[in-house]
């Protein structure tokens, strides 16, 4: 998605698909930005100027999407539709842009307060720390982790450093994982420094060669179910706390990923037809997860502890990063 111009690539709203979502920051892109050199680059901090870029990049996204799905036979046709399409789109953007971001919160929370007003009263809350934008800087340089934040206390906690959560006895909110079972990171260029000084995201392409074999073969990897119930003698079992269920999910994620990289390495996978290798792909894939899923309701059952060395089968164990294990 995005418009070349030579060396200079521009980036929309980008997928609004969760999944797709997922795998276009995967893949180091960034909503909102211009790709230069193998690097994206936000635009969001260029305020009102950023308008007509956001404009251009959505309706060339929009006309991509239209001609992708085929439905519309003629040119006119097309760009018809993507002129509505690239218009809600640049809408959103819009809406993106720190200017009016507080605006596009109250408007959220005003029409569905069900669902936003936790995150917008725990924002709110937060602007009363006493320099906040510094502690946010000092925690966005400590732990590059995306919490999964659910009540106001979780909002104000996820913008407070890991000492001074551990100073005030507070459990570290969940993180918030991709479908590779990895937490999600602030990937910024210079690392702790970049994330606490750079006023816009700076990100790296890059794809594994898993992805790019996903890719070829139009394999759709979704989020991992981290639920488990199963029936005992008690009845059935309590659904799992918010601990407990990342935890499966990071485990049904991460196996996937280490069966997926054997696989593909395989010369009765490589010397299969493409249609075959598409099979292999998506039957691996549900049947780790199945593996996995049925691992922890054997736990669950036991009355166990769920930890990934039982969860995660023999040799498809990936290696703990110092992240990884903090985001725990």
């Amino acid at each position: 998605m995005g418009v070349w111009n030579g060396m200079i690539k521009l980036h929309g709203t980008g997928p609004q698909d969760p999944v797709e979502r997922d795998k276009f920051y995967r893949e180091g892109h960034r909503p909102n930005s211009v790709e230069i050199a193998g690097h994206d680059i936000g635009w969001n901090q260029l305020g009102a100027l950023a308008q007509p870029i956001s404009l251009v990049a959505n309706y060339f996204d929009a006309y991509q999407d239209a001609v992708a799905k085929g439905d519309k036979k003629t040119a006119s046709e097309i760009a018809e539709q993507a002129a509505g399409h690239g218009t809600a789109l640049a809408v959103r953007s819009i809406r993106d842009q720190s200017f009016v971001r507080g605006l596009s919160e109250l408007n959220n929370v005003l029409s569905d307060p069900e669902h936003f007003w936790s995150r917008f009263s725990g924002q709110l809350a937060s602007g009363f720390i006493p320099y906040s934008g510094a502690v946010r800087s000092v925690t966005q340089a400590t732990d590059p982790v995306l919490r999964k934040a659910e009540t106001p206390q979780e909002y104000v906690q996820t913008g407070l450093p890991p000492f001074v959560q551990r100073g005030l006895g507070l459990e570290p909110v969940p993180p918030r994982l991709r479908a590779t079972g990895e937490p999600i990171e602030m990937e910024q260029w210079g690392g702790a420094l970049g994330r606490a000084l750079l006023p816009t995201d700076v990100s790296t392409r890059g794809s594994t060669p898993v992805e790019k074999e996903l890719d070829t073969h139009n394999v759709r990897l979704t989020f991992p179910e981290g639920q488990v119930r199963v029936r005992t003698k008690e009845g059935k079992s309590e659904p799992l706390s918010r601990e407990d269920e990342t935890t499966v999910a990071m485990a049904k994620g991460q196996a996937t990923m280490t069966a997926l990289e054997k696989l593909i390495t395989t010369p009765s996978y490589q010397h299969a037809k493409p249609e075959d290798q598409t099979r292999q792909l998506e039957a691996l894939i549900g049947r780790i997860r199945d593996v996995v899923h049925a691992r922890a309701a054997a736990a669950v059952y036991g009355k166990r502890p769920l930890t990934m060395d039982f969860l995660i089968p023999p040799g498809m164990q990936r290696p703990t990063t110092p992240t990884a294990q903090a985001a725990r």
